[in-house]
């Protein structure tokens, strides 16, 4: 904005106000080539500051496109932006701060109103004189004395010469602003005319937008980017290694910096190996991408721009079908196979393989590579080891076809194969079955696609038999129930039960005396043989024929139908040790056995009725008592159950035992079942079971005297069986009392025979 300059108004007519025309002509026009100097002065104040502004921002302009250019290396985009922001910055500094300023009206009164708030010993004298002076009209002459304003106008005039322009416009300020702006642009120039090399560049890059690049000390190179593109497979880590060559110092460090959706990233590379020759090997490992990336990478003033990470989707198995024809003797009838990662198949078995990938393929391999049976140490015979596995891979099959680039224009990328079969076997080790896809971009499946191929050897019979109701001394017309179960994986052949003597032949026994006997058992090549207590197999000790004091040994053995190399194979159970012995000894060692459970019973009624008198005491002496009762008879009660229920069993083992030597009669049945093992378990389920529910209930607690009654109920029912135990025994005295006699009137009547031949002998000798 141009300041217009308004001259000072011409003082009144004679006769109005009279006073000194030519004194007051002189002032005025002292005032007014003052107020001209000074607007002079402002104008060229706003001239300097608005050059010094442009001259200095272009400089910094220039020296920060120099910078940032050379640094990043920008695309032309941005290049041109920057300029227009500096013509934008110029166009804005051009208006606001030269044209509208000069533009501005600069009145009189404002110049004199500024002076004086510079210089107030001027004390509102210039403001006075030249506001009266260009305000004069007829109505305000006759209100102004003539004689002051000639007096304030000469006292304004007197004054300007004690007027200091500095402390009207900031001299030093704008001298900074000029000397800055002229050193930035004198060092502009010389930046322009002394390295030729950045001047060009320069122009070429920021005025003619190209891409020409910067001339670099550091120059790097990046593996596997042909043409700038690198194709990965989605969700695989990429290496990227870049080589730097320097002419001087090498990089320290090296930055990679790639661009997704959500901007840049950067990176610090790694150094490989050590510097050769002034070369650098740098890597860095972009953790699975999963999408496409633009990357640049920087090292000292090195770049390198322009380069694109695709990601695309590697080839997966889409469908994988097995088939597995099992061995003849199992049932070879093809059927198909669940694909797991653990595929288990019986040895010998064929597998069938089809698999399916998601995309077209240029190649496919199914690879079987057996697993070994023991790590190997870290040798060189670990070497040698590995190639022996290496030599025993082999390829269950495999695809090659032609790169769709050499193939005809009219076969179609859909006309690709995706499907791979091959067949593996016989199957006679565990191995693993590999499978890779290659697709017509050269892209191989990351994720391994592998399972785990077992072979399930044909196992040996399974047996889990015992001779049940019987002990380790039978007698000779026992007879041996065998009860358990014989199990085979594929079906049983046959199994047999066999009893042989171990002890020597006597010297008169003949040849016809058999040393083992077997019983087949029929198996119907089923995989399971239950053998029950109610229809198990018995084999008899008088088959052998059995004698008193020999050593017999019984084993069961079992044959699969395995039809492999090995052919059938056969288990056999450890033998059980059988010594025969007479019917009056096994009877001795029951009738003791009895015993001993008798006294066992005996102590368990003392130890039950000890715990219920203390409980009774206990009640008595504290009323509060109830947890400690509680708990003493749960112990007692819990005790009884357990050890009652074992006696009962104990004597319905001996009444097996003699059942199967053939010597359980009536008496003897109803004696060890009807009036021991039968009352001891209803004794057991009921009073006992009662007692034992009552004590642990703990939401309905019972009284003390009810649990103590229920304990006597169950003692005194114990107790009767206990009578019965005591009065069979003293039977069963009595009954060794008379087999004593009978014994002994048999030697006595042996002895007499054997004295009255004697004596008989003698009178025939004294004849």
């Amino acid at each position: 904005m141009i300041a217009s300059s308004i001259p000072l108004k011409k003082e009144p007519e004679a006769g109005k106000h009279p006073r000194s025309k030519m004194h007051g002509s002189t002032n005025d026009y002292k005032l007014s080539q003052f107020l001209k100097r000074i607007r002079k002065r402002a104008r060229r104040w706003i001239l300097v500051e608005a050059i010094s502004l442009i001259g200095l921002s272009i400089a910094a302009w220039f020296w920060s496109t120099v910078l940032l250019d050379w640094l990043i290396e920008p695309p032309p985009v941005v290049r041109l932006l920057a300029t227009g922001i500096l013509c934008l910055w110029v166009s804005t500094i051009v208006l606001n701060r030269l044209i509208r300023r000069l533009r501005a009206p600069l009145r009189d009164e404002q110049l004199a109103l500024l002076v004086e708030r510079t210089h107030p010993e001027l004390q509102d004298s210039l403001s006075t004189a030249v506001e009266l002076r260009l305000g004069e009209t007829q109505s305000t002459l006759s209100t102004i004395d003539a004689s002051l304003l000639d007096r304030t106008t000469s006292i304004a005039a007197a004054s300007i010469k004690r007027i200091t322009m500095g402390r009207l416009f900031r001299r030093t300020h704008l001298l900074r602003k000029a000397g800055l702006s002229g050193f930035s642009v004198g060092t502009m120039a010389a930046v322009l005319v002394l390295l030729p090399t950045v001047r060009e560049t320069w122009v070429q890059r920021m005025l003619l937008l190209s891409d020409t690049p910067w001339p670099r000390q550091v120059t790097l190179s990046i593996a596997g980017f042909p043409n700038g593109v690198r194709r990965v497979a989605r969700g695989a880590d990429v290496e990227i290694l870049v080589t730097a060559q320097s002419t001087g110092q090498l990089p320290k460090f090296v930055e990679l910096q790639h661009r997704g959706k959500e901007g840049w990233t950067t990176h610090r590379m790694g150094t490989r190996g050590a510097s050769e020759e002034k070369t650098q090997l740098f890597t860095y490992i972009i953790k699975k991408p999963k999408e496409d990336l633009a990357i640049e990478v920087r090292g000292g003033d090195g770049r390198l721009r322009d380069l694109r990470l695709e990601v695309v989707e590697p080839p997966s198995l889409a469908t994988i079908n097995l088939q597995i024809t099992p061995p003849k003797y199992i049932g070879g009838e093809p059927r198909p196979l669940a694909a797991t990662r653990l595929v288990e198949v019986p040895a010998g078995s064929t597998l069938s393989i089809t698999a399916e990938s998601s995309k077209p393929l240029s190649r496919a391999t199914i690879r079987s590579i057996p697993i070994p049976s023991a790590p190997q140490n870290l040798t060189t015979g670990t070497e040698a080891s590995d190639a022996q596995t290496m030599e025993k891979e082999f390829l269950v099959a495999q695809l090659t076809t032609k790169p769709p680039e050499t193939l005809s224009q009219s076969i179609s990328l859909d006309k690709q194969p995706r499907r791979l079969s091959g067949t593996l076997g016989p199957v006679l080790d565990d191995c693993i079955l590999d499978i890779e896809f290659t697709d017509t971009t050269g892209i191989t499946n990351q994720k391994p696609i592998r399972f785990q191929l077992l072979s399930r050897a044909d196992l040996p019979p399974e047996i889990e038999v015992t001779p049940d109701g019987i002990s380790s001394v039978i007698t000779t017309s026992a007879a041996i129930p065998i009860t358990g179960r014989i199990q085979d994986d594929h079906g049983l052949a046959e199994a047999t039960v066999s009893l042989r003597r171990t002890t020597n032949i006597a010297a008169d026994s003949t040849d016809t005396e058999l040393q083992q006997t077997s019983i087949s058992l029929a198996t119907h090549s089923s995989t399971v043989l239950d053998l029950v207590k109610e229809v198990s197999p018995r084999i008899e000790s008088a088959s052998l024929p059995a004698k008193v004091d020999d050593e017999l040994e019984l084993i069961v053995s079992a044959k699969d139908r395995c039809g492999l190399a090995g052919g059938p194979q056969t288990s056999t159970t450890e033998p059980w040790r059988l010594r025969v012995v007479s019917p009056e000894v096994l009877l001795a060692m029951l009738e003791a056995r009895e015993v001993i459970l008798r006294r066992r019973f005996e102590s368990l009624i003392a130890d039950f009725q000890q715990k219920r008198d203390r409980v009774v005491t206990d009640f008595t002496a504290k009323e509060e008592g109830s947890e400690t009762t509680t708990s003493q008879l749960a112990e007692a009660t819990s005790r009884a159950n357990g050890e009652t229920s074992e006696i009962a069993a104990s004597f319905r083992d001996i009444s097996d035992e003699l059942f199967n030597n053939r010597l359980l009669t009536a008496p003897l049945e109803e004696r060890l079942l009807n009036q021991i093992a039968t009352p001891l378990e209803k004794i057991v389920s009921g009073p006992i079971e009662q007692l034992r529910l009552a004590v642990y209930d703990s939401d309905q607690p019972t009284d003390a005297n009810h649990l103590i009654q229920m304990a006597d109920t169950c003692i005194y029912r114990m107790r009767s069986v206990l009578d019965k135990m005591i009065e069979l025994e003293t039977y069963n005295e009595v009954i060794e009392s008379l087999r004593a006699l009978i014994e002994q009137q048999q030697s006595i009547r042996g002895e007499t025979s054997k004295q009255q031949k004697q004596r008989a002998r003698d009178l025939l000798k004294g004849l």
